[in-house]
């Protein structure tokens, strides 16, 4: 008897014990985003079972307490972990995609790289500048966020071009002032917002836990206009999350601070050695693959399609990446770990209704021009001119288009506040060829 108590008293201890170590370690399911591609540093990524059961019972799951339901043969299998408590089970498959023939792994079935081929837009600024009397042509860079939330648009829908995300985003159209940078679109990165709503796309944002969203909350709530938002604990959740993506044939635009992919990116790219400066600075860019070395972008701001696929040392990538909120960073700062990537819901405008919402958000572009007292980035303002002409003249409106154009050349010349005050009246006249068009269509 004495004996069968014992044996009872030290099973109750050491299931007492076992409870408590995994409410320490396990905590709830608020948090379950678990990568395709294995396990966090310390465990391994691809192990060798022969088994669907043995491959998941080797997936981590400390942010879950629950069980795991186990369905097919390995490689093709599922393993759905259910949290304790709940229905919604997270889904973790060994690969994303069949191993090609003869390949032992999933490294060995990307060589080089598992890359999606996601087509390049231009959203930079071929500016003309007077310099000491002489007119020279000159590269910048230029709504990178617009133009890297292009190529996620035109890499599911092919028909539509930069011209159309301009149009349905509103950047050729609005105009606003604001103390410290002085006239600028007025939308900045929330045009990936209004592009989104206009276009008939649902957009996911992740970032780490208490990031930065948006530099202009009081105005556009990026956060509350997301479909769904990803908070991460740490960086190795968040780059887990963003492979996971690119596995689901998902590119993704991220937010970096380019001083940690300088030298990566200027090897590549002979506008990235001209054009970009090696200090702190704010750039949107698209993720578009990635291997064990390196990961490979899409870069908007780059005026030579040819180049895509730019790559960038892992180790690099995630010092950029987590500094996105940098305080050298001039203009935006959001993040760290700030993500976007689409889904299509198909509601989009028609031209007719996006001609009227652009009129409607361009109320005050006269008044805001002839206020000016400085400008951000007059490259970005003459971007957006001429693509929403381009926008207008495909779609049959040349006259307004005309009227568009007219601004865009005068921006991309970066005129003096005198000169730019003085032309002000633009912005009215364009405005109403807009008006014209909506007493025509039918």
């Amino acid at each position: 008897m004495a004996r069968r108590r014992l044996i009872l008293v030290f099973v109750l201890a050491l299931s007492l014990a076992l409870f408590f170590s995994a409410s320490l370690m396990l905590g709830g399911c608020a948090s379950r985003d678990i990568n395709s591609e294995g396990s966090p540093e310390g465990t391994e990524t691809q192990p060798e079972t022969s088994s669907c059961g043995e491959y998941c019972e080797q997936q981590p799951h400390v942010m879950c307490v629950g069980r795991w339901a186990i369905s097919g043969e390995y490689p093709d299998c599922r393993c759905n972990f259910i949290c304790e408590g709940e229905d919604e089970a997270m889904n973790i498959t060994p690969f994303a995609e069949e191993p090609k023939a003869g390949t032992k792994n999933k490294s060995e079935a990307r060589s080089p790289a598992y890359l999606l081929d996601v087509p390049r837009a231009y959203s930079g600024a071929s500016m003309t500048i007077n310099k000491s009397g002489r007119i020279e042509p000159e590269e910048r860079p230029g709504l990178s966020y617009l133009g890297a939330y292009a190529m996620l648009a035109m890499y599911d829908d092919p028909s539509l071009d930069f011209s159309d995300i301009v149009a349905y985003s509103g950047v050729g159209t609005k105009l606003a002032n604001n103390g410290y940078t002085g006239l600028n679109n007025g939308i900045k990165e929330n045009s990936i917002m209004t592009a989104s709503e206009n276009l008939g796309y649902d957009y996911t944002l992740g970032l780490l836990s208490g990031g930065a969203e948006s530099t202009m909350p009081h105005e556009y709530n990026f956060g509350a206009g997301s479909k769904e938002k990803k908070y991460f604990n740490d960086q190795i959740v968040a780059y887990f999350y963003l492979k996971r993506m690119l596995d689901s044939k998902k590119p993704v635009i991220v937010h970096i601070d380019t001083y940690y992919v300088w030298d990566d990116f200027a090897a590549f790219s002979t506008f990235w050695k001209d054009s970009w400066d090696e200090g702190h600075a704010s750039h949107f860019i698209v993720m578009t693959g990635y291997d064990e070395e390196y990961v490979y972008f899409n870069d908007p701001t780059d005026p030579d399609l040819s180049k895509k696929n730019m790559p960038a040392k892992v180790e690099n990538f995630l010092k950029a990446w987590q500094n996105g909120d940098h305080p050298s960073i001039n203009s935006t700062r959001v993040g760290p770990y700030w993500m976007v990537h689409i889904t299509n819901n198909g509601k989009r405008k028609s031209v007719r209704e996006v001609i009227e919402w652009n009129k409607k958000i361009s109320m005050d572009a006269y008044s805001a021009a002839s206020k000016a007292a400085k400008y951000e980035n007059i490259g970005e303002l003459a971007v957006g001119k001429r693509e929403f002409a381009k926008f207008l003249s495909k779609n049959g409106y040349k006259d307004a288009a005309a009227a568009y154009d007219d601004i865009a050349d005068f921006y991309f010349t970066e005129p003096g506040l005198i000169d730019f005050k003085s032309k002000a009246y633009m912005e009215k006249e364009a405005r109403d060829r807009l008006a014209d068009i909506l007493g025509n269509i039918q």
